[in-house]
């Protein structure tokens, strides 16, 4: 493997017109200052190339605060908000997510109480949010997630032909 800096990424994605970024940067195991240096040079090093780049970076912000901290560096189209950092309620992650256009995908672990329990995909439908869950290995696994309303899945082996055959039967 070759490790790449931010730079680098940039230049791949001025190559690669197609190629989307998600972060994974866990502002729960650094500092904020850390966060927001991390964000900061992600928006400089795109900024230097094009600008149209950050809107193909699409951050994963796992609490309220760094929401807050992110959109202050930039304004990204598209935030997944990832709860299992987090000890928000159900109702609690509704609230928060409902004015933010930009936050449309909610992942949650698949044993999440939040999911199983206090129907968080059932909150989220008449926001137009979508509940994706993770990690799934099996199919019976995907069958039980979507019967909760899950309607993505983080995977390690199935595929969209395993998804496509659970649509058709269900």
């Amino acid at each position: 493997y070759t490790t790449m800096l931010a730079g680098d990424l940039f230049d791949q994605m001025m190559i690669n017109r197609d190629m989307f970024v998600i972060t994974d940067t866990k502002s729960f195991e650094i500092s904020k200052e850390d966060t927001r240096l991390q964000f900061e040079i992600l928006r400089d090093e795109a900024m230097k190339r094009d600008p149209q780049l950050l809107k193909r970076i699409i951050p994963q912000v796992y609490n309220e605060e760094m929401y807050d901290l992110i959109m202050d560096i930039y304004e990204f189209p598209d935030v997944i908000y990832t709860l299992y950092a987090t000890v928000s309620t159900a109702d609690r992650a509704a609230e928060f997510v409902s004015d933010k256009e930009n936050i449309k995908v909610i992942t949650v672990r698949k044993t999440d109480e939040r999911f199983l329990q206090y129907g968080l995909a059932k909150k989220l439908e008449p926001l137009g949010k979508l509940v994706y869950v993770h990690t799934l290995k099996y199919f019976n696994e995907l069958a039980d997630c979507a019967a909760y309303g899950a309607y993505g899945f983080y995977a390690h082996h199935l595929t969209p032909e395993d998804y496509r055959a659970y649509a058709k039967y269900k």
